[in-house]
């Protein structure tokens, strides 16, 4: 930078030439104007508008890409960092649902693959939703999803509806409050559950599940790692009847332990 004195010393006047003097300014400029403002004689507190901007919704981005390739651009004239690191958060509206294995690419700074929770899981089938806000944590390796908000429940409501398409629906951890996670679901169809992002093996992940049979009496079929007392399947198909099950598990999701907690509700 051409700095004379690289340090200020009591009772001598620092000298630094024109250069040096510039790059200073044009860094807080540079701050102050690509955090949306417009650099303003007197006001005396735009830097720390700045970060504050910044801390507040530095991590979000817009997406461009394609279902299962997604590109993320910085919001308006926001910086980005330069390199991915360790805890790097980002978050945005994906334009388009996953169908299998997924990318991400932040700010051209490289492809990455998604992974569940856990780390090594790639994402499969409906795990990043569209228009549906997503949080993704860098590991070193890959991007983790830490955090999926469902369109229409507010960050406080407790219970996730879950519906049925084709005889399928998905019981999406992501979606669901990690310390009381609770699903409801209505049949209106024989329905084959998926369970998807639990937290990694040695960490315990649980959910309830609300159950209402309708006036056909429909039957479930329950994930292959599921295991019941004495190996015996509760009958939760008895027309409108209404149960509560109850599912956890230690080991990522390589077995999930289910038991029924309310049976035959009327």
């Amino acid at each position: 930078m051409g700095v004379k004195n690289s340090a200020f010393v009591d009772g001598s006047a620092p000298q630094c030439d024109a250069e040096y003097l510039n790059s200073v300014k044009f860094e807080v400029n540079n701050a102050i104007t690509n955090s949306g403002q417009t650099p303003a004689v007197g006001t005396l507190n735009q830097s720390s508008i700045a970060m504050a901007i910044y801390a507040a919704g530095g991590d979000f981005y817009t997406e461009s890409g394609a279902a299962d390739a997604y590109v993320l651009s910085t919001v308006g004239t926001k910086d980005a960092p330069n390199a991915y690191f360790n805890g790097m958060t980002v978050r945005f509206l994906p334009g388009n649902v996953n169908t299998t294995a997924s990318t991400v690419n932040v700010a051209t700074l490289g492809v990455k693959s998604i992974k569940l929770a856990d780390g090594s899981t790639a994402t499969s089938a409906g795990d990043i939703p569209a228009s549906e806000e997503i949080q993704l944590t860098y590991d070193g390796t890959n991007f983790r999803i830490t955090a999926v908000a469902p369109a229409g429940v507010a960050a406080t409501d407790n219970v996730v509806v879950v519906t049925s398409t084709s005889n399928a629906a998905t019981i999406n951890l992501a979606l669901a409050d990690p310390q009381n996670a609770v699903f409801n679901h209505v049949f209106t169809e024989d329905t084959t559950f998926t369970f998807s992002n639990p937290k990694g093996s040695g960490f315990n992940s649980g959910f309830k599940l609300f159950l209402t049979n309708d006036g056909t009496g429909r039957t479930p079929t329950w994930p292959g790692t599921v295991i019941w007392p004495a190996g015996n399947e509760p009958d939760v198909s008895t027309i409108s009847e209404k149960n509560v099950l109850v599912f956890e598990t230690i080991d990522g999701g390589t077995i999930w332990y289910g038991a029924l907690a309310m049976g035959a509700a009327a």
